[in-house]
This record gives C-alpha cells, structure tokens and sequence, in this order.
C-alpha cells in the first residue's frame, strides 16, 4: 500500500507559520491557481509585510504533493546557495522517494542530479514552485536574486514558477523566457478587517482607524492583532501620530527590550550569519535548550521553524530592527561564534562559517592564516562545490585587502581565477558515447544533464542527443529546448575545432540552433585569428610566420578552422535533411522564417540530388532567395541550387530551371568570385548538353577564352580546374572531347598557369589552395605532382593535409593516394595528427552512414606513421574496430597488444581515462565483451588514483609558473640554505602537474632565469637533477613527447652544457623539431628570457648581446638548416650588432669577425633545398651582413658599390616576382652607401615587381610586408605602400584573410600616423561595425600605454575582459624587453580584482604582467622590494598548494562495474546484482530477438524490460503477459506508455507487448515465466516482480535446442495463435509500446 504523506512543518524550512487567525485569501489562492494554469508562471508583488509570504505558504500547503517551496529568509543564510540546494533535495527527495533526504549539505553536482531527477518525475504531474522572497532593498539583493535564479530549472514546460517579490522582477525573469503573468497583493478590505478583529471589544471606529493607519497592507494589521493579543490598549497603539509602520515595529520590540535573556538570544540569532538551530544555540550560549524556547515563545519576532529546530525570524523590517537595536552586542555576539567554531575546529561549520566570522569581526591576519591548504580540501570534501571555494578565496582577497596585504591579495585574486577554470568533474565525450553505444542512454543523458558548468552540459548533451537520434530514439523537446538554451548562452571563446563538432551534434537538436552555433564559432575564431595574427605579412614565403611552431598547429592554436571540419558540418547537415521526405520539408519550410526555410531548401537538395521532386524545391529555393531581404543573394547560393540540374528528368521543367539560374545569375554577377561564376555556368551547361549539343560547346570555347584571359593567376588556375572537373562529369564527355579536345586543352593550360603562379607569388599553399580542391575532385595524381613543386615544406605539408581531408570521403579508391599523401609531410608532428584525423574521420564517415566501405588496410596501418603515443592508440583502436568488422582476428590481436602496452606505460593518467572510454566507445558495437574489458579497466583505473580534469591540472600548472616566475631572483638574493628551501617548496608543487611537459616548461624557465641572473651552477644544478631525470623518463616510454620535451628544454640545457643539448637534439627523429629545438635556443639568447616569453623588440628590433652570446648563437645558426629560420636570426643578430644599446658592448673587430662567419654560414647552408630553392634567402641575409658593415667600419665606397650592385643583380634575376620585389626591398634599405636617386630607381622596380605578382591576395601581403621594411628609410614611400594596399583590399573579396591583412595595415599605419590609420579607414569599404571594432582597436593601444604609465588610475570599465587581457599581454612584451618602466604592486590591484573572475587559462595574461613587474622592482636592488617578491612567492605557492590539494580530490565519473552472481538460489536481497548478471549475460544476443513470457507482467516491471534493452539495444523485444493481470488496469497500452516514460527521457524503443488469456478469468496458457532468444534463455522459478524479494528464487539456463522452441511457442501469440486452450477459447491483442 503506498505510504500517505502527511504535512508536515519539516517538510518546508522556513514556510510561514499558521497564524491563530488570518485574513482569508482562498480567492487569491484560486485566482492564482488560474494564473499558472494559463500562464504557467506568475510573479506575486507586494511591498514588504503584504502577506505575499502567508499566501504562497498556504498556496502551498494546498498543493504539497507537487511543490517544491522555497522561503528565502531574510538572513544571509537562507538566501544563500547552499541552502537553497539543501531545502530543494530534501524536497524533491520527499516528492520522489517519500521520504527526508537526511543531509545537511548538497552539493553542485548531486543538486543537478535532484533537479534532473524531479523533470522525469514531473512528466507525471506539473511541478510548482514557490519561491518567496525576491526582494531587492540593497544592491547586493539584485546580486543574491541573480544567483539564485541562475541555479533553478527556469523555463521548464512541466514546471509552474509562482515567485513573490517586492518590486516587478519580470525582466529578470524574462532571459529564461518565461511566459509570465503579474498579480499583485489586494489591500485589505474594511471588512476584512472587521471579520479580523470580530474576537475583540473594538468599535467600528478604531476597525477603520487600524485600516487606515496601516494602508490595508495585511502584515501591519497583523502586527496591530499581536500587539493586542499581549494585553496592549487599542489606545495606545493607535496614538502614533504618523501612523508609522516602525512605531508599530518598535511597539513590537518593546517586550524584548526589557529582557537581557531574550536580547541574548536573539542577538546571537540575527548576527550570526550561518544555520543555527536550538541545539547549536544552546551550546554557544551555554544556556538550556528549554530555557530558550520559553524566552523564544515569549516574542513575536523570531520562531523556531518546525522539528528542524531553525530560527526564522517574522521579516526583513524586523531583522532590521533587531539589528538596529542590538548593534551594541554584535562584537560580542561575533566573539561567541569564533570562539565556538575553534573549540569545534574539526566540524564542518567551522570549516565553512569561521573564515567569515573572522573577517567580520576584524581578524583578517587569523582569516590569511586559516586559507590554507587543508582547509580547502575539506571545504570541497564537505560541500563539494566551487561556489563555496570562490567564496572562501574572496574572504582571503577582503581580509588581505583590509591589512594592506597586497601580495596575498594578489595571490587570493589567482586562486579565484584558478577556481572560475576548474570543474568537479572529469566525464568525457568518450565517456558518453561508451554509454550510449553500449545501450546505456539513460546513463549518459542524465551524466551529461548533471555536468557543472554550461560549457560541459552543452557538450555532453548535444553529443548524447545526436548518439540517441542515431538510434532512433525520440528525445523530449524539453530537454532540446534546454540544449537550445545552453547553446544560445555558452560562449565559444575557446571551443575551436570542438565547436564545430557541438553544432554537428546540434543538428539532432535544432537545424536552426546548429546554425546559429556555427556561425557564432566561426566568427569567434576568425576574430581571435585577426587578434592574433598582428605579425608582418604572415602570408609571406620569405617571412618567419612559421618559426615558433609549424604553421598548421599554429593557425589551430589560434583559432583557424580547418576546412574539413567545416564542411562536416554540411555534410551531416544534409545527411539529416535527406531522410526528410518532400511532405516533410513543405511542412518545416511553411513554419520556417524566410532564410530558415532557404537554408533548409539547400541542404535538402545536397542529399537529394536524384529525387523526383528536386526540381519543386529548386523553384521553392529560387522563389526563397529573390524574396528574403534580410540577406544578399550569392552566386553561392545559385550553385548549390543549380547542382540538381543535370539530374532533372522533365527537359521542360529542365529548361525552365536553367532558364531561371541564368537569369539570377545576370543580376549577381558582380557579386561573386570568376571561379563561382565559373562554377555555376558549367552547372547549367551540363545540364542543357543533352538538349542543345552544339549550343552547348560553343557556349564552352567560349568560357574557355574567357577563362585564358582573367588576369589573377591563382582564380585563373582554380577556374580551370573547376572547368576540368566540370568537363570530365559530362554526359557523353567522350564525344565531346572528341568534339572540341576541351579537356586536353584546358589540362595544358592548367599546368602552365599554376608554374606561371608558383613563379610569381609567395605564399604557395593560399595561391593554390582552391586549385587543389577542384583538382583532387578527379586527378588526385596531378594534385600530388602540383603540390611536389611548391616553394616550402610548411606550404607543402598543409596542402597535403588539405589533399588527404578531401580524398578521405572516398577512402577505399583513393587508399594509395591517401598513404602517397601522408609519406610526403615532412613534419612528423603534423603527420601523426593527420593520420589519426584520418581514421577518426573515417570512422565518423562510417558511423554517419555517408561511406560504409571497410578503408583498405593501406589506410588501416597509418597508425605505424604516428609518433605521438596518445594520437597512435586513438588510430589503433579504430583499426581494430575495422578489423573486427572484416573479421581478421590475427590482426586484431596484434593491434590489442600493441594498445595495451601504450596505454599501460606511456600516457599520462588522465589520457588513459579518455583513451580507455574511447576503446569502449570504438568497440560497443563490434565486439561487446572488448568493449567490457576496456571499460571495467578504466573505471577500475579512475577509482584506483587521483585523476582531476585537463582543466584542473592546467589551473595548477599556471598557479605554478606565476611562483616559479619570482623563484630565481629569490634564490640569487636569499642564503644557499633558503634557495634550497625555496627550490624544494617550488619541487612540491611542480612534481604534483601530472603531466611532464608542463613539469619541463617550469623547471626549463627557473634554469633559464637563473643563468642570465649570473647563477650558473643553480642553474646546471636545475637543469641536471630536475629536467635531465624527467627527459630520460619520457625517452623510454614516448618518441613524440621526447621530441617535444627536448624543443622545450633544449635552451635550458645549451646554457649550462652546450655538448649535452647537442646530443639531446641530434637524438630527435623529426628534422623539423631539430631545428625547432636549436631556433629556441638562439631565441632565448637574443631575449635573455625564455624563448616562449612574450617579447616586443620595437621598431629598432635590436638586442641586447654579449660577445659570448654572439658566438653560443653562431655556434647553434652552424647546425641549423631550414632557411626562415637561418632568415630570422641573421637579420635579427646583424641588426643588433650595429645596435647603439651593444656599441659599447661589442668590440668593432669581433662584430666584422662574426659577420665574415655568417657570411660563411649563409653560403654553406642557403639556398634550402627543401625550401625556397632560389637565391632569395641568401642575397637578404648578405644584404643584412653587409649592411652591418657598413655601419659598423668604413668600408671603402668602391668595394661596397660592386658589393651591393652584385647583390642588385643576383635580386633581378629571382624569376618570382613577389619573392624578387622583397629581396630587392632589402637590398635597397640596407645599400645605404647609395644616394636617393638610386633608392628610388630600385624602389621602382620594387614597385613594378608588386604589380606584376599574379595573385592579388598574394600582392596585398608584399605590399604590407615591403612597406615595412622601407618605412625606416623612406616613410613617404612606405605610407603611399600602405595607401595601395587598402585600396587593392577593397577590390578583393571580403575573407578572413583579407580582413586579417586589413587590420595588420591600420594597425601599422597607426604606429605610423594615428591620423593616416583615420584616412584609411573612411576609404576602407567595410561595415560600420568593423570600423567601429577598428577604431576600438586603435583606443585600445592608446590605453595600453596609459595603463603601463599608470595601472592604479586607468578606468578599466570601458575595457571588454577581451581587451584587457590583450593590453596587459602587448604591455607584458614591452616589459619584458625593457621598453616600459614597472611598477610597484599596489598599483595593480584594480587589475587584480578584475582579473580574479576571468578564468586563469586566459587571464594568465593579466598575472604574468603583474608578477614580471614585480620582479623588475626587485631587481632595482632595494632589499624590501625583494621581501616583497619572497611574500608574494609564499602567497602563490599558498595558493598553487591550495590548487594541488583541490587537484587530488576531483570527482572522476565512472560506471560500476557489475557484481558477478551464480544461478541457481537466488537470495533475498540478490536481485539487483541479479539482474546485472542478466544484462551482462544477454550483451552476446545483442541483435537477436528476444521473448519473454511471464503470467503477472506489469508496468510495474518495464524497468526489467529497460535493463534488458540497455544490454541488447539493437535487439526487438516481446512481453506475454495475461488478461488475468491486465484487468486490474483500465488502459493497459497507456499505462505501459506512462511506466516507460516515468523511468525515461527517451521514447520506448522497439518493444511489443502481448496480453494473451483463455477462460473467463483470462489465464496464460504457458505458466512458467522464461527469457529466450533462438540460441538461449533462462527460466524463472518466480514472477519478474517478485525475484530476489521476500523468498528465496530459482534462475536456470535454458539449452539452445530448448530455447528454439519456447521462443516460437512465445511468438505464435503475436501472430496466428491457436484459438483454444484446454477447451476454452483463447485471446490475444498485441501493441507497440
């Protein structure tokens, strides 16, 4: 029998009491019932006292089996969070469970999980809320009210909000579109108030008086009843003259006042801002409990809540009141609950209560002494929220800023940061899809529903909806509309290539959703592309774009897109919208705005090329295009719509069609690119040559010619491919090459145009990056010879990864080009991620059901080219998938050892979690008992060791580095046995990072800093006993990482044993990490910093150099062979050695020496023969050799003039023109010796270079570049560069790249001229809105120098986070190399506080320019300053302990693994572990059909039929239950539809239910209750309901032969069942459930 809840005062903390009497409000009640029926939310306003609180409670207590209460007290306490999630639990615990949750906290992730918990419930009854409270009497309530509302399940169908507020919160509420009414509180009526005081001997006269006085508001009129009630004369009450609500208040008070016992309490009550119950009470006041509930009952202003035993006190005003008046007895009240909190230090009150109350009462040093490191772990064991730990740190910011503690409150404002970037949890995408490959979508769906943070819940819950979709499963709109929400609200910032992957995931979702969330990806990445990409001409051959890091990752790391992923997007797009039949699509399109239903219209056709009624939505799609105004048609556009055209069968309705895209495309012309042009034209062609051969050809030469005279080189060689393309898939494109040899023709001329473009411009990869795309659509072979002849290995590399991308969609036929393309990169770093980007992809191709083919095992064994361990398991394991799917279990096994053996030893603990999910996830639906293995292992692995999230583990990585940034200078001015202490404290943190190149890049930067601090031993005893140890590890177990390591420490270990970073680097397999790592090396001499510090050389771009530093740098340059990076340092080390900072450094006969060996260099080594392969390198570099001469001696003018005139030469004869018009650039500015009129004749032929570069992109970079590069001598020239550029700009089409380019120019000509950078812009032609950003742009570099000058007095209001983090980075550069001045560290702390809220992986930023400034001070050499970098030390490594400690305690989310269980006796009690055998025992028959009979199946047992299709999710399931027990239920199929939906978010999969009786009474014709497929079953000696409860049961394995026939004798009653049974008739109905 269900247990009856009856209501109880527990049942809801804080609700108001019953009065002895009250106003009756059941016509409110009513009034508000109808609100929310129609409305479903309403906002109840009324000022304070109104008696909004007494309705809502009894609209409550009417409605307690479906509300959920909230009464916010008016207490911090109960306005806080953390109550907040504790009364809500408990709750929804009774609702659910009915029964109290028997907690005292709840944390973030367990309140999710309620709240997730209570939606499914809500399915079965609509859910109220009342939330009481909301008012807003001081700033900081709008904050509480904010805070508060953001934790609640707002915006949910199946919950009705009824919120009580002083003031109209709608707008509040509006931002999670609500559908809300407002009501507000009546006034009390005059009878009312008669019928309220009819129990006392009052006239009519004083009933209108207490009406009037009290303005009809019910909790005034109360209090009059209150005061009477204590024996008060209706006289004396009334004689307040103003008719004051506070002398009523204080009439109220007046039985307090008198009662030093009851101020006591009450005192201890009001200023104790924590939960405090009669227990507690009585302890801190040493006073009996009953003793104070007789003090308690004697007043009128504070209760006691319940059998909780809680003190409420009656309302704001008289909380205020009480404080007011007991003000004197804070202190001593504060005292009490300090004093109580350290006798009890270990409870977790003290923990979370005594820092406040100590910052409270003054005692800010004992609140820094309490922050530590234990305390915080035990805060987060004991509340395991972050809220609770910002908050804490905030307390440590308060008290060291009221103690003038800068440095702590520094350090507090990192760990705030720190906190804003951790998560409580570390599930995986790879954790998800396990789950729901494994058929355990519940599971994943609720992990991803209760993830922390908006970003995670985002991710986790797009990709479960789209794993679920895939599977066919119906998904509640409620919780896509959540997804929706989440994906309106989280911000890309730091998605890249994983927001494209969320917006696939979307399109399960919502098409428009998706969109939207693309398009917000894409332009986030192509903002922080142009905000970071501020370097000169990046585009450049001849220029070091790509010295840091190859360029692929670097364009990555910044933001940039790859192409692949975004056409993933359209091709799932279209694979979602080709299933929608035309019916469907008219259906969504006539509920769609205008570009909506276009949008659709497009992608519809993308999948339905061949469908009988592409041509209706092709007129829908035209008719669509011409009529939205809220968008300029493309010629785009016109091409996705004209690619069904060859495929229309009516010729009528072809022509007309044809007819209609020519006509549009007359009228957009001008407004696309000649390859779309190009593009379309062929569309329409091959669709009129089966109509009009002749027409037709003549209409072809004649876009041949045109095609031969478009002038840019690059459009040109791309039409020609499209041209080819387009020619090789016409009908009868054999007699049509016949016809016209069009094909033969076009592919000569393809073949001279791209040399003419590979001769001409720089940037060989953009140039020819459309070329290669139409070329590898049908001659991957040309592709391949094409990109052989480009001029770089990086250009090279990234259109081999582009060529391989687009032949994977076709993988089995293109298998030998794929492994041809992947042979040829040449950096293994980029080839590791290519190969497994390869497979993965692949494998998703697979699993989206666009190519089913099993990949060849050509492509299979690209894993054996991957170096990087963690890439080379993702590859194997998708391997071994494809294996098992071909069956070859040799190779499988092989694989599987290989796998094992990598991630047993050589990945780090947190990629084995995401590795080992991922191995589970690859083969769920392969080889389900792997799938087991893998998943048990990694569980079993996560609950074994302390695993915290990537984010976790990078929080505690930059806390570290903002210590070890103050560490060297601490070692040089403290004693050798304080350095040691200091290096020991530092060794702590550093060895607790769990992952090692972190450790390498923190230690390498203490070497480093230390050395050129004059420390060389510290720095070699670093270097030996902390890097070296961790190098030799990661050789053993990872060749990749050891690449990596070794390019990161390679600086540290030059410095102090040259020999030793020789041998470490020639070790390294990968030349281009080779070179990598030595390009460090010289980058950390010339910076005297680490090589990966910001560092802003300025325009003279000199520094500072020693003679020994000269020579280590030649010394590394001799070994050095890829020429950008030859390029960059001669320049840069020629440059310096003239510098006038190093004249009194460097002896005159040294530089002239070291010249004549860089002159020897340059020869040995350029040209580059895997590189640029002309002279253009060489001539630059001597350029800048000779040009130092010349400045540095007097070099006789007839040896210089044949000297630069040589090099004149040797410059014209370059046959690339972009790379002749640089070369020659250098050339002119360093041939200083010749007069102006020379200059300008070479600066001519520069410019008739510019001119002649054949792509126009291409001439936009050179222009930027060359304008550079000549401004120092000629800013006239330099200007008009600039002028040309921004006008050529305006002729290109709008791209990413050419605003990038656009941007660079105004931001040079505004280092120039602000007021030439303002010119520019008004002749830019671009929006508004970009100017506006530009102009911003401009004010930002403004503010960059003013808070350089002076941090303390900048208005940091009008920055954007966005901004001011790329200020401090640009003033942290300017730092580092000495061009500004630091300053003292108090001046930063509005920075700081700042700073404290943007999370620590982008707002290191802010802290490495606050700490670098304060080793600066330190340096000036006074000893406080150097105090003050050592407390500021002991505060970061505070803190970064904090973060260590925080690190080891983050919650893993794993899936336990099942209890094993023998059949036979099944004990009571066994039934779980039971049924988890079950599931584990049916994971063989996944697939199968499976029977299962059983007399008293009910919907009270669809939870069994759950765990069995969780097991065998692609299994179709039948239930035999009998009339018998069906009777006892009015709608068998509803009640079984209602059991499902109770226990599920998701529709019912494919499951049948048969009801089956013979006889009067309905009885089953087969007794025994059995689960069976064709092969198996088992036989239950009891009823599902009953196994495993309340007796003993039997379980027994049923043979195959057996199980054969029970599963027919089963499935004949869902089809022609024998119509009798012992001579009586039989039935049988049967349903889907």
């Amino acid at each position: 029998m269900e247990k009856k809840i009856e209501f109880d005062e527990e049942f809801c903390v804080n609700i108001s009491k019953v009065p002895n009497k009250k106003i009756p409000n059941d016509h409110l009640i009513e009034l508000m019932e109808r609100n929310i029926s129609s409305a479903s939310n309403l906002i109840l306003i009324g000022e304070e006292l109104s008696g909004k609180s007494v309705i809502v409670s009894d609209f409550y207590r009417k409605n307690y089996k479906n509300t959920i209460g909230i009464f916010l007290g008016a207490d911090l306490f109960s306005r806080s969070k953390d109550y907040v999630r504790l009364i809500v639990a408990d709750q929804i615990n009774w609702i659910i469970n009915n029964k109290p949750l028997n907690l005292d906290h709840v944390g973030e992730a367990d309140f999710s999980s309620y709240i997730y918990q209570l939606q499914k419930f809500s399915r079965k009854a609509k859910i109220n809320w009342v939330i009481d409270g909301l008012f807003s009497r001081y700033r900081k309530d709008d904050k509480v009210i904010d805070a508060l509302l953001s934790m609640l399940p707002l915006g949910y169908k199946d919950f009705n909000f009824i919120v009580t507020s002083d003031h109209d919160i709608s707008d509040k509420l509006s931002c999670f579109k609500l559908n809300q009414k407002l009501m507000h509180v009546p006034d009390v009526s005059v009878d009312e108030v008669r019928n309220y005081f009819n129990d006392f001997p009052l006239d009519e006269k004083d009933k209108q008086e207490i009406r009037s006085m009290c303005g009809g508001v019910v909790g005034h009129i109360s209090i009059i009843r209150s005061l009477l009630e204590d024996g008060q004369d209706i006289e004396n009450i009334l004689v307040n003259e103003n008719k004051s609500i506070d002398l009523l208040l204080e009439k109220e008070w007046g039985e307090i006042e008198s009662n030093d016992g009851l101020k006591k309490i009450v005192s201890q009550i009001v200023f104790s801002d924590y939960k405090i119950d009669i227990k507690k009470l009585s302890l801190l006041l040493s006073v009996p409990e009953k003793e104070i509930l007789d003090a308690i009952f004697e007043n009128n202003i504070i209760y006691i809540n319940g059998s909780n035993s809680a003190f409420t006190i009656k309302s704001g005003a008289h909380l205020r009141l009480a404080k007011k008046k007991l003000a004197y007895l804070e202190s001593v009240a504060r005292e009490r609950s300090i004093d109580f909190f350290i006798k009890n230090i270990d409870s977790s009150d003290s923990v979370r209560y005594l820092p406040e109350q100590l910052g409270k009462h003054g005692l800010n040093d004992q609140v820094l002494d309490k922050l530590n490191k234990d305390h915080f772990s035990r805060l987060l064991k004991i509340d395991q929220t972050l809220h609770a730990l910002k908050q804490h740190a905030l307390y440590g910011c308060n008290a060291a800023r009221s103690l003038s503690d800068v440095e702590h409150e520094i350090a507090f404002s990192v760990l705030s940061a720190a906190l804003t970037e951790l998560t409580l949890t570390v599930g995986k995408l790879e954790q998800i899809e396990a789950l729901s490959r494994r058929g355990q979508e519940e599971t994943a769906l609720e992990i991803a529903a209760t993830a922390p943070t908006s970003e995670e819940r985002l991710k986790l819950m797009a990709r479960s909806i789209n794993l679920l979709d895939a599977k066919g499963y119906v998904v509640s709109e409620e919780i896509k509309k959540q997804v929706v929400e989440l994906s309106e609200e989280v911000k890309c910032d730091d998605l890249g290539e994983l927001g494209i992957d969320i917006a696939c995931d979307l399109l399960s979702v919502d098409f428009k959703a998706a969109e939207n969330f693309l398009n917000k990806v894409l332009d986030t990445a192509s903002k922080r592309r142009i905000a970071q990409s501020k370097r000169a001409d990046e585009n450049s051959s001849l220029h070091l774009s790509e010295v840091d890091k190859s360029e692929i990752f670097w364009n990555r790391a910044n933001g940039e897109i790859p192409m692949h992923k975004r056409h993933m997007f359209w091709e799932q797009a279209t694979r979602k919208l080709e299933k929608t039949t035309f019916e469907q699509l008219n259906l969504q399109i006539a509920e769609s705005d205008l570009e909506d239903a276009f949008i659709q219209c497009i992608v519809w056709l993308g999948g339905n090329k061949r469908n009988e009624n592409n041509h209706k939505v092709a007129e829908k799609a035209l008719d669509l295009m011409i009529s939205i105004s809220s968008r300029t048609p493309k010629i785009r556009d016109l091409i996705e719509i004209a690619k069904i055209l060859p495929n229309v069968k009516s010729e009528e309705i072809k022509i007309i069609l044809c007819d209609r895209v020519e006509t549009q495309f007359r009228v957009l012309q001008n407004l696309g690119t000649s390859v779309e042009s190009i593009r379309l034209r062929m569309l329409v062609l091959r669709a009129r040559y089966s109509l009009s051969n002749n027409d037709v050809e003549l209409k072809l030469l004649d876009i041949f010619i045109e095609i031969q005279s478009i002038k840019d080189v690059s459009i040109r060689s791309a039409c020609w491919c499209w041209f080819l393309y387009s020619l090789s898939v016409f009908e009868y494109s054999e007699k049509l090459e016949e016809n016209t040899e069009l094909i033969r023709l076009s592919k000569d001329e393809l073949i001279e145009t791209h040399k003419t473009l590979i001769n001409g411009v720089a940037d060989h990869f953009l140039a020819t990056k459309d070329t290669l795309i139409a070329l590898s659509k049908f001659d991957a072979n040309l592709a391949l010879d094409l990109i052989s002849k480009l001029n770089t290995s990086i250009s090279r590399d990234r259109s081999y990864e582009l060529l391989t991308q687009i032949l994977l969609k076709e993988h089995l036929q293109n298998s030998f080009h794929i492994k041809k393309c992947i042979e040829s990169i040449s950096d293994c770093l980029i080839k590791s991620q290519v190969c497994v980007d390869a497979l993965l992809r692949i494998r998703k191709l697979w699993d989206l059901n666009i190519n089913k083919d099993l990949p060849h095992d050509i492509v299979l064994n690209l894993w054996k080219y991957i170096d990087v361990e963690i890439f080379k398991f993702q590859a194997i394991q998708v391997a071994s998938a494809f294996y098992l799917d071909k069956g070859d279990l040799k190779k499988v096994n092989e694989l599987k050892d290989i796998s094992a053996e990598i991630w047993n030893s050589r990945v780090n603990n947190h990629s084995k979690i995401e590795l080992g999910y991922l191995s589970a996830k690859e083969f769920a639906d392969v080889d389900r008992k792997l799938s087991d293995e893998w998943l048990e292992r990694t569980n079993s692995f996560q609950a074994s060791c302390d695993v915290a999230s990537e984010a976790a583990n990078y929080s505690l990585y930059m806390t570290a580095l903002l210590a070890t940034r103050l560490l060297p200078s601490l070692i040089i001015d403290y004693s050798l046995e304080e350095g040691e202490a200091l290096i020991r404290r530092a060794a702590n943190i550093i060895n607790s990072i769990k992952i090692e190149e972190f450790q390498i890049v923190l230690w390498s930067g203490i070497a480093i800093n230390l050395f050129f601090l004059k420390s060389t031993d510290k720095s070699k005893e670093i270097v030996f006993n902390y890097i070296k140890p961790l190098i030799d590890e990661i050789s053993q177990n990872n060749r990749h990482l050891k690449n990596s390591a070794i390019e990161r420490a390679s600086s540290a270990f030059y410095l102090v044993h040259p020999q030793t970073a020789k041998m470490l680097i020639d070790s390294v397999g990968c030349a281009v990490s080779r070179d990598r790592a030595r390009y460090n090396i010289v980058l950390t001499l010339l910076q005297r910093s680490p090589f990966w510090e910001s560092y802003s050389e300025g325009k003279d771009q000199d520094y500072l150099l020693t003679q020994e530093s000269v020579n280590e740098i030649l010394d590394v340059l001799e070994s050095i062979n890829f020429d950008g990076f030859i390029f960059e340092i001669v320049r840069n080390l020629t440059k310096s050695l003239y510098s006038e900072r190093n004249r009194t450094r460097i002896q005159r006969n040294f530089s002239m020496d070291c010249l004549d060996r860089v002159e020897r260099i340059i020869k040995k080594s350029l040209p580059d023969k895997l590189n640029i392969s002309h002279d253009g390198y060489s001539i630059s570099c001597e350029s800048f050799v000779n040009g130092a001469r010349y400045k540095i001696s007097n070099t006789s003018k007839s040896d210089a003039l044949s000297i630069w005139g040589d090099l004149y030469d040797r410059a014209r004869n370059i046959t690339n023109h972009a790379d002749r018009a640089i070369v020659t650039a250098f050339v002119c500015v360093n041939a200083k010796i010749y007069p102006e009129s020379k200059f300008q004749k070479w600066m001519n032929e520069v410019s008739s270079d510019l001119e002649l570069i054949p792509s126009a992109s291409d001439r936009l970079g050179r222009y930027e570049w060359i304008a550079k590069v000549v401004y120092e001598k000629d800013r006239v020239g330099a200007r008009k560069l600039i002028f040309d550029a921004v006008s050529l700009s305006n002729k290109l089409r709008n791209s990413e790249d050419v605003t990038r380019n656009q941007q660079q120019l105004l931001d040079f000509a505004n280092t120039i001229d602000p007021s030439f950078s303002k010119e520019l812009l008004e002749i830019l032609d671009t929006d508004e809105a970009r100017k506006k950003t530009i102009k911003k742009s401009f004010a930002n570099d403004e503010a960059k120098k003013l808070i350089a000058a002076t941090p303390a007095s900048s208005d940091l209001d009008e920055f954007s986070d966005d901004e001011l983090l790329e200020i401090c980075s640009k003033n942290m550069a300017s730092l580092m190399a000495d061009r500004i001045n630091s300053k003292p560290l108090n001046e930063f702390l509005n920075i700081s506080c700042r700073g404290r809220s943007i999370p620590i992986r982008s707002s290191i930023k802010i802290w490495e320019f606050i700490y670098e400034n304060i080793n600066r001070i330190r340096n000036t050499g006074a000893r406080n300053k150097s105090q003050s970098a050592l407390k500021l030390f002991e505060a970061t490594c505070d803190v970064a302990e904090i973060s260590q400690g925080l690190v080891g305690r983050m919650i893993g989310v794993s899936i336990n693994k099942p209890s094993e269980v023998t059949l036979g006796n099944i004990d009571v009690g066994a039934r779980d572990e039971l049924f988890l055998w079950i599931q584990k025992w049916i994971q063989d028959y996944d697939g199968e059909e499976i029977n299962i009979t059983d007399p008293y199946f009910s919907p009270k047992d669809i939870g069994f039929v759950k765990l069995i299709h969780h097991a065998a999710p692609k299994s179709a399931i039948k239930i035999l239950t009998s009339k018998e027990q069906m009777k006892k239920i009015d709608d068998p199929e509803n009640a079984f539809y209602e059991a499902w939906q109770s226990i599920s978010d998701l529709n019912p999969p494919n499951i049948r239910i048969g009801i089956v009786g013979y006889g009067p009474e309905g009885k089953h014709p087969i007794h025994d209750r059995w689960l069976v497929s064709k092969n198996k079953g088992l036989r239950f000696g009891s009823s599902i309901n009953s196994i495993g409860v309340g007796r003993v049961s039997d379980v027994s394995e049923i043979d195959a032969e057996e199980a054969i026939v029970k599963f027919n004798l089963i499935g004949q009653y869902f089809g022609d069942f024998p119509r009798s049974h012992g001579g009586q008739r039989v039935s049988a109905l049967n349903f889907v459930l």
